[in-house]
């Protein structure tokens, strides 16, 4: 796998994050979401390139996750869970 394959995951995903946005558009009321199998197959890519750690997750410092949630709008924040 090469480094090339791998940078350009950012990109596809943020396609198909669009074409779920597109089929949603089409059909009002009707969900589309990426399904568990080709997250995990995504992660498993990831994890082979040594971008994530054992856990799946990817290293980030608390200065940079800061930075990075001032740059998310809000309209775009996952909302949090009140159960």
């Amino acid at each position: 796998m090469s480094n090339k394959s791998v940078l350009a995951i950012p990109s596809l995903v943020q396609e198909l994050y669009s074409i779920v946005d597109r089929l949603g558009e089409l059909f009002p009321g009707r969900r589309f979401t990426p399904d568990g199998h080709l997250v995990g197959s995504i992660g498993e890519v990831l994890a082979a390139a040594g971008k994530l750690q054992k856990t799946g997750q990817r290293p980030i410092s608390l200065y940079k996750l800061t930075r990075l949630m001032k740059s998310v709008q809000k309209s775009e924040q996952l909302r949090r869970s009140t159960s």
